[in-house]
């Protein structure tokens, strides 16, 4: 399970176990029969159901107002119709933290403290605890949406990073190889026009092959040695936590494995420079 999904479960649960104290607290706080605990129940799990379309990206064409309206219709109801504990408009603060309203958000603390206040349940101190609630309640929702957010962005900014570094490495071997061989290619083109003329100079033309010969092997082995298992990885969670495809982690693997020797191969001379003299 990688990184980005574990940060959304443990969001997850994190928020069911906020929605699990005030629908473990509906019983004792709703006036009225079964019918009516059942249906505050129902609606602290809807607000919850809602929040959760801002944690899993495949619901991320749904984020918006229709969503914050509905999740802010079915926590008034279930604090002012049934009683519910106005610590759930907090999910409703932080929903819209997340949409990027804060003068509301600001708007929705201060109704929770003003629903206290008409309630007349324990004074001053209960309104204050009931608004410290509902603000920290709405700054943690929003924090720990924004955490998954967070880590989603993490592993989708790794991929572009390790290609950018694989890049600079070929542009660095491809720079040794221009360096070596081209000036190796020169001195020997330069060293067998010589060579026509002054038969002994061929030793020297011969040397530089070697050498380019080296340097060539060289970089081959440069190659062989890379691999790209490390951004095949990568691009494999990349894949499965933003489109679901598992099917690509085969080919990526394959990739990771045959395009290293398939580099060594072409960069490796097609013959070997026969030294004899």
């Amino acid at each position: 399970m990688h990184g980005p999904r574990v940060a959304r479960v443990i969001v997850g649960v994190v928020l069911t176990s906020f929605a699990g104290v005030y629908l473990l607290a509906a019983p004792s706080r709703t006036d009225g029969g079964v019918a009516q605990v059942g249906t505050a129940a129902v609606l602290v799990a809807l607000v919850l159901a809602l929040h959760l379309v801002w944690v899993v990206p495949r619901f991320e064409r749904w984020r918006g107002a229709p969503v914050v309206l509905g999740q802010a219709l079915a926590a008034y109801t279930a604090v002012i119709a049934f009683g519910t504990s106005v610590g759930l408009l907090g999910f409703v603060a932080g929903a819209l933290l997340s949409a990027g309203a804060w003068p509301v958000a600001a708007g929705v603390v201060g109704s929770a403290a003003l629903i206290d206040v008409l309630r007349d349940r324990g004074g001053a101190a209960s309104v204050a605890d009931v608004t410290i609630t509902c603000l920290l309640l709405g700054l943690l929702v929003y924090g720990l949406v924004r955490l998954a957010a967070r880590a989603d962005d993490t592993v989708a900014a790794r991929l572009p990073l390790t290609m950018a570094a694989v890049e600079r490495e070929r542009l660095r071997i491809a720079a040794e190889l221009n360096k070596g061989l081209g000036d190796g290619l020169a001195t020997i083109s330069e060293g067998a026009r010589q060579a026509v003329d002054r038969p002994d100079a061929i030793g020297d033309v011969l040397a530089v092959a070697r050498r380019s010969l080296n340097d060539a092997r060289a970089a081959a082995a440069d190659f062989r040695s890379m691999s790209l298992a490390p951004e095949a990885a990568a691009a494999r969670a990349l894949l499965e936590g933003h489109l679901g495809v598992l099917a690509w982690g085969g080919l990526l693997a394959a990739i990771a494995t045959v395009l290293p020797a398939r580099l060594a191969m072409a960069a490796r001379p097609a013959d070997t420079i026969n030294t004899r003299e």
